[in-house]
């Protein structure tokens, strides 16, 4: 059973025990005649709540493949995403009552109570059932390399407990390539494909899957590992011509966002501009070449967080308590407001809502001599969040901005409508829990 058919079957029953649990609010409230009388009233406008709380869950990460099973992290998300359902809940009742005729208050929090202990109950039976040895991919690994054997290592270990690894082997071309156990996953190392390929031929026939180690962990971990990638592999698996109408579709939908965020937002910007100049000397943006889309550089807009300086000519990552930014910017940088005015940027096509962090010419000329691969992210435009940036935290080094490289190719390479819904709602719930 695939990672994705897992989440899916603990997303479709979350959802059906939303109405099991609305059944059963109004049958505790008037019993089984006034569930039949109710249930059409209030099944539309529970649909329409339940896809809210389905979206919120997402967000909280409780379909993803670490919280299959139920732990302290994924009780204390699981809280959290009650408590904004039942804000949302209450909003969303308090708007639409004088439409539907409802108003649930005390249906409202029994229904609450009881899906909880029906979530609770669910997630804690399905998630030892996933998680139990019949259900784990069975996984060989076959000819992979030091780095590639550390990650074996913590797979081994992980408590995650969706894959078994079978066994770790090393063969030449003078071993015969057997089997001797029922596997599902055959991980083979990047540089015995093409010598062991009628050998591998062999095991896709029996239905076995084969895949190379890199692919492997990408699929995994949701990024490229830089440590076992090597060009042979890049050249095979990244390409931009099949992404092409996408990215037209993508640019329409920028502007589109873009201009109604602004338009909705004028007011915040003139407040924060204001506020800007009288807490502090100097201009209320700050102005920095960056560098886009295919290596070329452009003017990036951002509010002023740092009292006003002399250009630096050798540029610095911002530290953790810089002396340098003022108060009203410690308020901006932590509410992320400083960002706003990129959606100009956005506008004028320099950048795009989601994609990589773009980057000063000077860091940009260290890392492409020091980090591989580094330019493979200007193939798109830089984004005001992304991928890289939902998932590490701001990067003060070289490793710091190899380990964002692995999620910015990542993004790269797999880049969609999907995807990138996904970057918006994450990014939405690190705002919200900042």
């Amino acid at each position: 059973m695939t990672l994705k058919l897992r989440s899916w079957i603990f997303l479709t029953g979350d959802f059906v025990l939303m109405y099991l649990a609305l059944g059963i609010t109004l049958y505790v409230r008037g019993g089984f005649e006034f569930v039949q009388l109710d249930w059409d009233r209030h099944v539309l406008p529970f649909t329409i709540l339940h896809l809210f709380w389905i979206a919120s869950f997402y967000i909280f990460d409780l379909y993803a493949r670490y919280h299959f099973r139920i732990s302290g992290i994924f009780f204390q998300k699981f809280l959290q995403a009650m408590v904004v359902n039942t804000l949302l809940a209450t909003f969303f009742f308090y708007v639409i009552a004088p439409i539907v005729k409802i108003s649930p208050k005390t249906n409202l929090f029994i229904y609450i109570v009881i899906y909880s202990a029906l979530f609770l109950i669910w997630r804690s039976i399905i998630g030892k059932v996933f998680t139990d040895q019949r259900f784990r991919k069975r996984v060989l690994f076959v000819n992979i390399d030091s780095d590639s054997m550390s990650m074996v290592n913590k797979l081994s270990s992980s408590s995650l407990a969706l894959y078994h690894v079978e066994d770790v082997v090393q063969l030449s071309q003078d071993n015969e390539f057997k089997l001797n156990t029922t596997i599902d996953i055959l991980v083979v190392g990047k540089n015995s494909y093409h010598p062991f390929r009628k050998e591998l031929y062999k095991h896709v026939l029996h239905g076995i899957r084969v895949i190379d180690d890199t692919s492997f962990w990408e699929e995994l971990r949701s990024k490229i590992p830089l440590s076992i990638t090597d060009t042979s592999w890049i050249l095979k698996h990244f390409t931009e011509a099949h992404k092409r109408e996408f990215e037209m579709f993508k640019r329409a939908s920028d502007l589109l966002v873009s201009l109604i965020l602004l338009i909705l937002l004028s007011w915040l910007i003139v407040l924060i501009s204001i506020a800007i100049k009288l807490f502090s000397s100097g201009p209320v943006l700050y102005r920095q070449i960056r560098v886009g889309k295919n290596g070329k550089p452009f003017t990036i807009c951002k509010f002023r967080t740092m009292t006003h300086a002399p250009k630096q000519t050798q540029q610095v990552w911002a530290q953790t308590n810089d002396q340098r930014i003022t108060r009203i910017g410690s308020l901006l940088r932590y509410t992320h407001l400083d960002e706003l005015p990129q959606l100009f940027n956005v506008l004028k096509g320099n950048m795009s809502l989601i994609g990589p962090r773009p980057e000063q010419p000077e860091f940009v000329n260290e890392f492409n001599r020091i980090v591989p691969f580094y330019s493979l992210r200007h193939i798109v435009r830089p984004g005001v969040t992304g991928w890289a940036q939902i998932n590490y935290p701001y990067g003060r080094s070289i490793e710091d901005t190899r380990r964002k490289l692995e999620y910015d190719l990542y993004y790269v390479k797999y880049r969609n409508w999907f995807l990138d819904f996904k970057i918006l709602l994450k990014t939405f719930l690190k705002v919200i829990q900042n």
